[in-house]
């Protein structure tokens, strides 16, 4: 099937009939419009200072409080989007196109409208794009289109399950099999793995990971997030990940389609699988050894954790950034980083929380001593008041009490009252038009305030922080429990968070500890072989 989308001179993707309102139309034309604007413009273009002088109908585009906008939402929300199958027609195709009635849109047109307005405060509005899953597959989808088109021979196969996780299929076994067509025509590689409905779901992630582990010569697989033990498919070993699982989250060793890694992490200096890794029926036998043991573990930073009902998922920034402050105080109240003792390392422990969050990368003009600089502001009282100069990272005094007002209510009231407040902010946000206009408040600055948080809660999102019997910090799964033990494992790119259990060892995920991300604690001398059942 891959085949033919590939060979095809034009692919035509249906999305259905529009609305009454013309809706997918409207969204059509928006995106058409903000193309032509960054064709004139380029990537630098304004948006937010067209809205302000009101002149954004001078180039197509409709007021900032116009109803249309909410277009952009539903056209993204269309059930297409949602599929597994149709990533290959649109990696594949050569040219593709976006059809509703007599509306229609060239699929790369599409791509750089939505990426444009996800570079803006527009998309931060929860009348225009509400839905987290839809947001992520869209983004996904664009992605792979640039980055796994035109036969990209790095495409790889393990990155294309975890980027497309959350794309739907009526039969679990399609998650697996939905790729492999794209992933053959793409790299010219030939594979194993055979479309044979008469074996389960199980049997075919089994054979995939097998694929995966025996052809990509490294462990990255280990770290796609797992299900809760008491959630587990049937016949599914821990190591195996379940690919029709609904998770958001992302591994440590998480790739691009094209191959790129997001971190550079080296826990064992030794980034290659070896002949050291065994697999026998279903159980993995690798080479390593417990490092640590979790002594404390914190809350998951989940900003949808409080969210019921038919809006779960939906993006609603004042609601989810109380809910996000109250994680980021909690962890660092777990690490002790407001105390005077020193990390296990030597450095400031204060210093040690922020890297954890940010994962020991830091990028752009968020330096590391301008970030650490920020979350003391943000965090410490004494500090905030008697450093408020006029640095460019330095929060307003006003944004400053208002974190430190919240930090009290919570302290005060406990999560209950919080709880209140931040459904009562959501209803506004859901249901206030004058949402438009505070869109317009984001500061033209060169370093934004809420780009420190945005960037680190990004990176740990679905993950909580942990506390170890040694003294170091790190985020690992969501499942995490305190007992679990630290495992440094020999070619692994990160630490393996690992569960006991009496006929072999449980894998739990992957984690990062600060301080032994780059080999400083693996010792070769140490490893056995650990077997995961």
């Amino acid at each position: 099937m891959g085949r033919i989308y590939h060979e095809a001179s034009n692919v035509v993707i249906w999305l259905g009939s529009d609305t009454p309102n013309h809706t997918i139309a409207s969204a059509f034309s928006i995106l058409t419009s903000v193309k032509q604007l960054c064709g004139r413009f380029g990537w630098d273009v304004d948006l937010m200072q067209l809205a302000r002088y009101r002149v954004l109908e001078d180039y197509g585009l409709p007021d900032v409080v116009d109803e249309s906008w909410k277009s952009i939402r539903d056209l993204v929300e269309r059930p297409w989007f949602s599929r597994t199958w149709i990533i290959q027609e649109v990696v594949l195709a050569q040219r593709a196109y976006l059809h509703c009635d007599d509306s229609s849109i060239p699929f790369a047109d599409f791509c750089v409208g939505l990426t444009y307005l996800s570079l803006t405060a527009m998309l931060r509005r929860p009348d225009m794009i509400p839905s987290v899953s839809a947001y992520v597959q869209a983004t996904q989808l664009i992605m792979s289109y640039h980055k796994a088109g035109g036969l990209n021979r790095d495409i790889d196969l393990l990155a294309l399950l975890e980027n497309h996780r959350v794309a739907r299929a009526s039969d679990a076994r399609d998650k697996v099999y939905g790729f492999l067509g794209l992933y053959e025509l793409a790299t010219g590689r030939q594979h194993t793995i055979s479309a044979d409905y008469h074996r389960t779901a199980a049997e075919v992630f089994i054979e995939a990971a097998k694929e995966i582990i025996h052809h990509s010569d490294t462990l990255d697989i280990l770290g796609v997030p797992r299900q809760d033990p008491q959630h587990r498919m049937i016949g599914l070993p821990s190591w195996v990940p379940d690919w029709s699982a609904y998770e958001f989250g992302s591994s440590l060793s998480l790739r691009a389609p094209d191959g790129t890694y997001m971190f550079n992490f080296d826990a064992s200096r030794v980034v290659r699988a070896t002949k050291a890794v065994t697999i026998r029926g279903n159980t993995l036998g690798l080479n390593g050894y417990c490092f640590d043991e979790v002594a404390k573990v914190g809350n998951v930073m989940d900003p949808h954790l409080h969210q019921d009902g038919p809006d779960h998922l939906r993006i609603v920034p004042g609601s989810m950034a109380l809910h996000v402050l109250a994680t980021i105080i909690s962890w660092f109240k777990l690490a002790g980083a407001f105390s005077s003792e020193s990390y296990p390392t030597g450095e400031d422990r204060f210093d040690a929380v922020v890297r954890t969050i940010f994962l020991g990368h830091f990028i752009g003009g968020n330096s590391r001593e301008v970030t650490t600089r920020f979350f003391r502001q943000l965090l410490v009282p004494l500090y905030a008041l008697s450093n408020s100069g006029s640095e460019d990272s330095a929060p307003s005094l006003g944004w400053r009490l208002s974190i430190q007002f919240w930090s009290v209510v919570g302290r005060m009231f406990g999560p209950r009252f919080i709880d209140a407040i931040a459904r009562f902010i959501r209803w506004g946000e859901l249901k206030m038009q004058w949402y438009g206009y505070l869109s317009l408040e984001q500061p033209q600055t060169k370093t934004r305030h809420d780009d420190y948080l945005a960037t680190g809660i990004a990176r740990v999102m679905y993950r909580r922080m942990f506390y170890t019997n040694l003294g170091y910090i790190g985020v690992g799964p969501r499942i995490l429990e305190e007992g679990d033990k630290i495992i440094l494992v020999e070619g692994s790119r990160v630490p393996l968070v690992l569960r006991l259990q009496v006929n072999g060892w449980e894998l739990i995920g992957d984690c990062y500890m600060h301080g032994i991300m780059q080999g400083e604690a693996f010792d070769i001398t140490k490893c056995n072989q650990i077997i995961i059942i």
